[in-house]
């Protein structure tokens, strides 16, 4: 069964029931089906026909959600583009996937703007109320032209949508997610994280972001209701909370503590969501106590995956008692492999790069061969993380392969020394980085974010060579005001890296 038809099947059994809000905006799941259908409708009669290329520049909207599902219905192949990415980074997108059709809600990004595709024309549709732009009138107003009734398509192998990296570690790559590669992941989700139809699910991330478009299509397909957001603000997530009961949250570790400071701050029972699920990032285990302190009864749940892999591991509220540094243990069906530099199949607890093999895992890396054959060896999917696995079979993830520092020859994972300094509750935020040397190579420099009077560096190195080998503590200490963030809630480790070989050279 097709995405589109378990959302077809949610609408048989609830229609009044509100499938999407997003302020005082909603859809009933009879109306959602309406739109989705006038959606795969209007690119029919316009003549795009399966197969066709997509392209949705686009802010969180109940919009973007029907638009990227009539798409699907319609057999053609959605790309969301993040509104956030420059202009030359969305030129060079669309130029690599060659849409047919753009959708965008900021049609004067490209006023005058000649053809990027080699198909030939880009058609672009605003979806402004009145006026016209590029191939004609607002996208909407081919949509009140279109039929409501429109076949849900059988085929659930071909493509379901070509997401991109984020852009801000350097050039944006696509990966390409099969239908079926999602609806296995539906069902790990359901039956792992314990969802069902009667639970409101608030995703305040980009819908442009696998985490939260990966987590509103499940809950469409389950029937569930689905609060967004425009963008994420810990006020109006805390205001949702105090509203609707039954509320499953997904947040990345960054949005979680934002909430957990507004709520300690307004210093008042809050009503707690009935579960939180964590991915995109390692969350630092003083958080989650954090977490349980000031959202008591929730269930902590964290997963560790990625665009490319989906589901790898998860944490389960009781695991994440007894293992919080853990990434959890293997979903059903998921095998991991851990290798060293030889190829040899590690020890317990020895450290290798990480390997998985599942029936979630994307198809591959759209038009980059080369890439995809990096990435994919035969059934399995060489993710960019170094990880071990303890004697319990927890999986603990050590360091990202190209975050790693090499200092007088030594291998050093920046993540672990950031999960130490994280232990002294002076510290509010981190990234360890390593700047060049000229007698190890690379040193590594702590750039602090500091919620209380910094410490000494003599402090620093004191409480690291408690838990850390001597060459990995810090040489140096960087005082830091703010971060910078990607569009996904991640600190932007790019731009503090640049930052600090500048600052150092």
């Amino acid at each position: 069964m097709s995405i589109t038809a378990l959302i077809t099947r949610s609408k048989e059994v609830s229609p009044h029931k509100i499938a999407l809000q997003l302020g005082v905006q909603m859809r009933t799941y009879a109306e959602l089906e309406q739109e989705i259908n006038q959606v795969a409708n209007t690119l029919h009669n316009r003549g795009y026909r399966p197969g066709a290329h997509v392209a949705l520049l686009l802010e969180n909207s109940i919009e973007f959600v029907t638009i990227f599902l009539g798409v699907v219905k319609a057999g053609a192949v959605p790309i969301p583009c993040d509104p956030k990415w420059s202009s030359r980074e969305v030129t060079a997108v669309l130029a690599r996937c060659e849409p047919d059709v753009l959708v965008c809600d900021q049609p004067e990004r490209f006023s005058g703007q000649k053809s990027v595709s080699t198909r030939g024309q880009i058609h672009v549709y605003h979806l402004g109320p009145s006026g016209e732009f590029g191939a004609g009138a607002p996208f909407k107003d081919w949509l009140n032209q279109a039929s409501a009734c429109f076949p849900n398509q059988s085929n659930t192998t071909d493509t379901l949508f070509i997401g991109f990296t984020s852009g801000t570690t350097g050039r944006p790559k696509g990966y390409v997610r099969s239908q079926q590669s999602w609806l296995d992941s539906f069902d790990a989700a359901r039956q792992e994280l314990g969802l069902h139809s009667e639970h409101t699910i608030i995703a305040p991330g980009p819908l442009v972001h696998s985490l939260t478009l990966f987590a509103v299509m499940h809950a469409l397909t389950m029937g569930a209701t689905v609060r967004l957001m425009a963008s994420f603000q810990p006020f109006q997530l805390l205001n949702h909370l105090q509203r609707h009961k039954q509320t499953v949250l997904f947040m990345v570790p960054t949005m979680t503590e934002a909430l957990l400071q507004i709520i300690k701050k307004k210093k008042q029972d809050v009503s707690p969501p009935k579960k939180l699920i964590s991915s995109g990032a390692k969350w630092p285990a003083p958080s989650k106590e954090e977490a349980r302190k000031h959202l008591p009864g929730v269930q902590i749940y964290e997963f560790y995956g990625s665009s490319e892999a989906s589901f790898v591991s998860l944490l389960n509220p009781a695991d994440n008692q007894t293992k919080p540094n853990a990434v959890g243990r293997p979903f059903p069906g998921v095998q991991l492999s851990i290798l060293a530099e030889n190829g040899r199949e590690v020890e317990t607890n020895e450290v290798g790069r990480l390997y998985v093999k599942s029936p979630m895992i994307f198809s591959g890396y759209y038009q980059e061969a080369l890439a995809t054959a990096e990435a994919i060896n035969g059934d399995w999917l060489k993710l960019e993380d170094y990880a071990r696995i303890d004697e319990d079979g927890f999986l603990y993830i050590v360091g990202r392969a190209k975050h790693m520092i090499i200092s007088s020859g030594l291998n050093i994972y920046p993540e672990e020394i950031e999960t130490v300094l994280r232990l002294r509750e002076e510290v509010e935020e981190v990234v360890v980085t390593g700047v060049a040397d000229t007698s190890r190579g690379e040193k590594v420099v702590a750039y602090v974010k500091w919620r209380t009077e910094p410490l000494s560096l003599k402090e620093i190195k004191d409480h690291c060579r408690m838990y850390l080998a001597s060459y990995k503590v810090p040489q140096a200490i960087e005082q830091v005001s703010e971060f910078s963030y990607t569009s996904s809630g991640k600190i932007a480790r790019e731009h503090v890296k640049r930052k600090g070989e500048d600052s150092y050279a």
